[in-house]
């Protein structure tokens, strides 16, 4: 292990005591992280190799980190700093009133300024210190909100409430002091005094002694001053971003998408749709109240919305695009750096081998199984020079795509075919021969016809393991075991409660297999999981997408993924707009190639009409019940589709197994679209007491007798076949079915597949074994056990094998 890392990152060491006295912890991007503008100052999330902002963080302030991003952020590399997100829950008055989290920030530099306010506001155990000034943490009610104070020499007070955050110790400002805590330190959020609207006057009413100007309603929003590009201070990424964006608004203005947005001689202007019209009218005909002028041709500079601020008050770059995009500051910070090309990028690599060894070492991440983050490289500025470029990047280091600050670039030349050189990879499978891993896949079927009970079995053999005794599952045999993960939108957990209980009576959830299975109820969870909507821009992957897609790409064996159903986790007309099923599904599979695991969802078939109704008899017809647009079914590589099956056909099922006759009772399958060699038949099933779905339809192809009579034969005609130096193997030339004329009678009316059921079924017994030959690597030549073959003694005789076909005994 590295011997620089020999300590918890401020966050480790905070965020668990934080989370478990009711606060709200959140990861500051470290000040080392000199790429980024927000180092030290704001939220971030280590991601792609790199740290970023933390989009949507404001919304911890009532849902705070857990279980897999809490882990994330103890895994990220370098040593982030901690945040306090304010506006989280913090008790009640006497009289109901709810009451949250509040920082005063205290910045004035001059010595009997600091000292005038210190004394005007209120005492609080919990105050911390920086560089300069003193931060006192209270609790008020939704009447005070965030806003900022200034006097002639600057910045003296930040009132911060919800949707803001404080810098707490242990963290590291950027000038290289630490923060530190003053008195008890951390105190129950309970426990802290109240800031009443009285405290707030006295306040104001000392702040107006030091300089500051009442030009608005007592505890009005205050925008930030704007200040001119020679101004700011270039460790400020607020200043930095909206001196920047008043200094050159044709970079974003336009981006923000405002009606009616025109250039004009001092800058831009337009319509402020972010408000309703006080006038009622249409944006249409609103006036265009919002302006921005970069000071040219005698107009001050600054944004104002005329229809909405005192004459004298104005909008900073970043109030703007809060409001026009709906995002909190930060996130709208993130956008102007974004849009601004203002994050200085560098290419600079992480030792995360050490961080993650040192984490590895406190039990930090064994029990999620977390993977370690790859040491990857932040792009590269676009103005190094082919010669640097080659010192940095050896030529034979292939980078398919990158990101930089403008978005996503894809490297054309990386892509040539030489690029795909030796043995292709095998089909790895969750599911032999019907569901491969790393793909996206559907399960389609009408309501009540039991696929979201036959998912959780299909979880629960892949995370428990899978008996050999236990039969065919979606048409195959599970092969691959792993973490499945379920997130349902439509079933409480009392619901999932009562079926997983079913489905493991022997408790097995109980044992570490148990740990693997993780299920999600939604209703349970918080409500609604988004992972697509419509944006002002078009559709868009939402946050929650993102931060889950980190969670699940951290399980190391993950293997599959089920949302059930997917109209509930997509914001957007998936069914009817084909643009909302491909972007889905174009999100889902960049999912599955992320993991490596099998993406499923659930969707909903048409009720059947017509001729339909008097039963499905074809994979195609299934597969044109699926509803909604195309887009769904040719975007996905797999469908897997179920449907009932008519009465009378379900009679004679369940008369032939002995069972009782029930309305969707029995249920046809079969995979109606793929994107790759799978098995192509229909399955029947039949709903047991659980109202679990059992494969039957081995069962069903003929009667045991005449399957184990047909398995004796095959072993005669096996052993016959080494013996006289001539076996068969299972396909190809040497095949059973290329050669069924040298097979009994028996064998030879079967068709191709029945008879390969035939061959694997006396394979899975022992009946017969696969063997290696001399000279050959694989186990592909049929044999009885003792056999020659199986022995490694059989020979192979010369020349054409005789016609008589081998009789049974």
């Amino acid at each position: 292990m590295s011997d620089a890392v020999t300590t918890l990152s401020p966050f480790a060491q905070a965020a668990p005591g934080l989370i478990a006295m009711g606060l709200s912890p959140v990861p500051v991007i470290p000040v080392d992280v000199l790429h980024h503008a927000g180092r030290g100052k704001s939220p971030g999330v280590f991601r792609g190799g790199g740290w970023q902002g933390y989009p949507g963080w404001s919304k911890l302030a009532d849902c705070p980190l857990s279980g897999f991003d809490l882990k994330l952020a103890l895994q990220a590399p370098g040593s982030p700093g901690v945040g306090l997100v304010l506006g989280t829950p913090a008790g009640k008055r006497d009289d109901g009133t709810p009451l949250r989290l509040i920082c005063i920030d205290i910045d004035a530099t001059d010595h009997d300024a600091l000292d005038a306010i210190c004394r005007a506001c209120p005492a609080s155990p919990m105050s911390r210190r920086a560089a300069k000034g003193e931060a006192r943490f209270m609790r008020a009610s939704d009447e005070i909100i965030s806003r900022s104070y200034d006097g002639p020499s600057g910045r003296l007070v930040d009132l911060l409430a919800k949707s803001r955050m404080a810098v707490i110790p242990p963290s590291r400002h950027r000038d290289g002091m630490d923060y530190r805590w003053l008195g008890a330190g951390v105190v129950a959020p309970e426990e802290l005094p109240e800031f009443t609207i009285d405290d707030l006057a006295a306040l104001e009413e000392t702040l107006e002694g030091l300089g500051w100007e009442r030009t608005r309603a007592p505890n009005a929003a205050m925008p930030r001053p704007v200040r001119s590009a020679a101004e700011y201070d270039p460790g400020d990424p607020w200043a930095r971003a909206n001196a920047e964006a008043l200094a050159r608004p044709d970079e974003w203005f336009p981006a923000l998408g405002l009606p009616r947005s025109e250039q004009t001689a001092a800058g831009w202007r337009a319509v402020p749709n972010y408000r309703p019209s006080s006038s009622g009218r249409p944006d249409e005909i609103r006036k265009l109240n919002l302006s921005l002028s970069t000071g040219a041709g005698g107009v001050p500079p600054g944004i104002r919305d005329w229809g909405a601020c005192a004459p004298d008050d104005r909008l900073s770059a970043i109030d703007l695009v809060e409001r026009a995009l709906d995002l909190s500051a930060s996130d709208a910070l993130g956008w102007l750096e974004r849009t601004l090309d203002l994050s200085n990028d560098t290419s600079i690599v992480v030792d995360v081998e050490a961080m993650t060894l040192a984490y590895a070492e406190r039990d930090l991440l064994e029990p999620l199984r977390m993977k370690p983050v790859e040491a990857t490289p932040l792009p590269m500025v676009a103005s190094v020079d082919e010669t640097a470029r080659e010192a940095i990047e050896p030529p034979t280091a292939l980078a398919p795509t990158r990101e930089t600050s403008r978005g996503r670039v894809i490297d054309l030349a990386a892509w040539t075919s030489a690029r795909f050189v030796g043995e292709p990879p095998e089909i790895e499978w969750l599911v032999r021969d019907a569901i491969p891993l790393a793909i996206p896949a559907m399960v389609a079927a009408q309501g009540d016809a039991g696929k979201s009970m036959l998912l959780l079995d299909l979880a629960r053999r892949v995370a428990f393991g899978a008996s050999p005794l236990e039969g065919p599952c979606f048409g195959g045999m599970v092969e691959r075991e792993g973490t499945a993960v379920i997130l349902t939108a439509e079933d409480d957990a009392g619901s999932i409660h009562r079926r997983i209980a079913n489905l493991d009576p022997k408790n097995a959830r109980f044992t570490r297999g148990g740990e693997r299975l993780i299920v999600v109820p939604l209703p349970d969870a918080g409500g609604p999981l988004p992972l697509v909507r419509e944006g002002r821009r078009g559709l868009e992957a939402t946050d929650e997408y993102k931060r889950l897609a980190d969670q699940l790409a951290a399980i190391d064996d993950l293997s599959m993924v089920v949302f059930d159903p997917l109209q509930a986790f997509v914001h957007a007309p998936i069914n009817e707009d084909p643009a909302a099923g491909q972007f889905t599904c174009s999100l889902l599979a960049t999912l599955a190639a992320r993991t490596q695991a099998a993406v499923i969802v659930a969707h909903h078939t048409r009720k059947p009409t017509g001729d339909q109704r008097k039963g499905i008899k074809t994979l195609q017809e299934a597969r044109e019940m699926v509803r909604g647009t195309t887009a769904l079914v040719d975007g996905l590589r797999l469908v897997y589709a179920l449907w009932a099956e008519a009465d009378g056909e379900a009679r004679k099922v369940c008369q032939r197994l002995g069972v009782d006759y029930e309305a969707n009772r029995v249920i046809r399958g079969g995979v109606v679209k793929a994107n790759g060699p799978v098995r192509r038949r229909i399955s029947t099933f039949v709903r047991n007491s659980t109202g679990l779905l059992i494969d039957q339809t081995m069962m069903l192809s003929e009667a045991p007798s005449e399957r184990q009579d047909q398995m004796a034969a095959l072993a005669v005609a096996v052993e016959t076949a080494a013996r006289t130096g001539s076996p068969f193997t299972r396909h190809g030339a040497t095949g059973l079915d290329e050669n069924r004329h040298r097979l009994p009678p028996l064998l030879q009316e079967l068709g191709r597949d029945k008879l390969r059921q035939v061959c694997e079924e006396a394979m899975k017994r022992g009946i017969i074994v696969g063997c290696i030959a001399k000279g050959s690597t694989a186990a592909k030549w049929l044999d009885v056990p003792g056999g020659p073959i199986a022995e490694g003694v059989g020979d192979f005789a010369l020349g054409a094998t005789r016609d008589a076909p081998i009789k049974a005994a």
